[in-house]
Parts: structure tokens; C-alpha cells; sequence
């Protein structure tokens, strides 16, 4: 008889289990996964419906941001390139080869800054005065050091 109890508290036990298992939560990277599929669908029905004219969805300011952070750092690494490759040019000769590295330097992140202002002044998003846009030091204050 005690066999046949515990049997049936183990029969119990795992169809308790079977219901916790079907209750499970939804992962938060398949939500998202499922409303990129749908802003995809959308955006190729829009295609498909319209007359050539699609509606782009606006980007919200985290992500503006989030990719203005992104380039930033990218032209972190193409800078620390471009000052190692001026580093290794000889110092007595060359002189115009590594002032025009340096010129190089200096557009890439002037135009980065031009573009990520004009982008969010485009988008509504302005920078508030005395707010550095990508919040940290300048570029150029760095030139120097390697």
C-alpha cells in the first residue's frame, strides 16, 4: 500500500511539473524576435501596397544614440590606426606625410561631429547647450599622445 502512495504523489509530482512546463515564460529575445519579423512583414507590405513611398519608421533617441556611440568608437580605432601610422613614419623626413595624417584625423572627426549634429537636429533630438553629444573629451585633445 505505502508503494501505491508514493506512486501516486510521483504520478501527482510530475503532471504538476507538466503544467508548470507548459505555463513557461516567453523569452524576451523571441518577443523581440517576433516584432522585428513584423515590422519586416509591414515594411515589405508597404512596399508591396504603396506607390513607391514608404512610411521609414522614426528612430527614437536611445537608438540614435546607441548608433551615434556605435560610430564614435568605431573612429576611436580607425584614429588610434591612422597615429600609429604616423608614429612609424621617420621624423626627419616625410613631414607633409604625417601632417596630412594629421589633417586626416582631424576631418574624420570633424565631419563624425557635423553628421551626428545634423542628424539630430534632423531628427528633433538637439543636444542641449553646454552638453557634449557623444559625452565624453574631444578627440583632438588626444592627437598628441601617440
Amino acid at each position: 500500500r505505502g508503494h501505491i502512495i508514493t506512486s501516486s504523489l510521483h504520478v501527482a509530482w510530475l503532471q504538476w511539473q507538466r503544467s508548470l512546463d507548459l505555463m513557461a515564460k516567453v523569452k524576451k529575445s523571441h518577443l523581440k524576435s517576433k516584432k522585428a519579423k513584423a515590422k519586416a512583414k509591414q515594411a515589405d507590405k508597404n512596399r508591396a501596397d504603396g506607390d513607391g513611398m514608404v512610411d521609414v519608421p522614426k528612430e527614437s533617441r536611445h537608438e540614435l544614440k546607441r548608433r551615434h556611440a556605435a560610430e564614435r568608437k568605431a573612429l576611436q580605432a580607425k584614429i588610434v590606426e591612422l597615429k600609429r601610422q604616423r608614429k612609424k613614419l621617420p621624423k626627419k623626413k616625410n613631414k607633409d606625410d604625417k601632417k596630412a595624417l594629421s589633417e586626416e584625423i582631424k576631418s574624420l572627426t570633424s565631419a563624425l561631429k557635423k553628421r551626428h549634429a545634423d542628424e539630430l537636429q534632423h531628427s528633433g533630438l538637439n543636444v542641449q547647450e553646454g552638453e557634449d553629444e557623444s559625452g565624453s573629451e574631444d578627440f583632438e585633445e588626444d592627437d598628441e599622445d601617440i
